[in-house]
């Protein structure tokens, strides 16, 4: 899976506009399962977030927020979903769901939590996810 890690420096202040390589760094990887995980386990500032560009179509965000809660953004040819995980098993799941290129459903893998947020992108409005 080709993934980046997009990583701030210590200390940048917040502001409207900021400048790669000054407030920012991105490292780009190819990476596996495991290697994806332990790049979610090591980021760090809350701005810093780890792309993860999985099977065809299929592009995750996954970042901290402020207090320390893991938080995906998922689009992918079938649906959109943004969510809090409510830990990093949820998070491997959801790599390794993208990355077999299987469907995700209305629920958090691994949990019985609803996503935060969800639609379907299917070209069908009746078509339900599943």
């Amino acid at each position: 899976m080709k993934v980046i890690r997009t990583e701030f420096k210590k200390g940048v202040p917040l502001k409207k506009l900021y400048e790669k390589g000054q407030d920012f760094h991105d490292h780009v990887y190819e990476a596996g399962l495991k290697e994806v995980v332990d790049l979610i386990e090591k980021l760090d500032e809350s701005r810093d977030h780890l792309y993860v560009f999985a099977s065809e179509g299929c592009h995750i965000d996954f970042y901290f927020d402020d207090e320390r809660n893991l938080w995906v953004d998922i689009q992918d040819s079938d649906l959109w979903a943004i969510s809090k995980l409510p830990n990093l098993d949820a998070a491997r799941a959801i790599v390794e769901i993208a990355n077999e290129g299987r469907a995700f459903g209305k629920r958090v893998p691994n949990t019985s939590q609803e996503w935060g947020a969800y639609g379907s992108i299917s070209t069908s409005e009746d078509e339900p996810l599943s």
